[in-house]
């Protein structure tokens, strides 16, 4: 099983779902998350079989931000628990262990003003369920100013 978390600054162009399928061909994930898709489900669809994979799940974007997604192929259940603008949280079965577990994909506020909603939103879903977790994605949050890039 492996697990890919990419922030795509929006799949509306050809090149950019191009290094997404050269990702795709090198790991071979069965999971998929994307963030800042800038796409609605109709072009999630398309870009789900371009990838090779069975299912999606998608949060459309709100006008010229956002998007997220999650592709998963058919050796894993996987059962949507709860989504928003910020997250996908995910029940997750299958595998060669066929054991259950949760799945976030997250993508923080990237307004300094709003990040703590998004830390109290991660503390919310973890105290949802007692199932081993992984938490993927983007907190767009340092915590040192050194790490800051662009």
């Amino acid at each position: 099983m492996g697990c890919v978390s990419c922030n795509c600054r929006g799949l509306r162009n050809p090149p950019t779902v191009q290094v997404l399928a050269d990702i795709v061909s090198t790991y071979r994930p069965s999971i998929v998350f994307l963030m800042e898709t800038l796409t609605r489900l109709p072009k999630m669809k398309s870009i789900r079989r371009t990838l090779g994979f069975q299912h999606v799940f998608s949060v459309d974007c709100v006008g010229r931000s956002g998007g997220l997604a999650l592709l998963w192929k058919d050796d894993y259940d996987i059962t949507v628990e709860s989504s928003s603008w910020n997250h996908i949280d995910v029940q997750v079965t299958g595998g060669l262990s066929q054991l259950t577990w949760r799945l976030i994909g997250f993508y923080g506020c990237p307004e300094s003003d709003r990040r703590r909603a998004s830390w109290e939103l991660v503390k919310e879903l973890a105290d949802c369920s007692d199932l081993s977790w992984l938490v993927v994605g983007d907190f767009n949050d340092i915590m040192q100013e050194h790490e800051k890039r662009g």
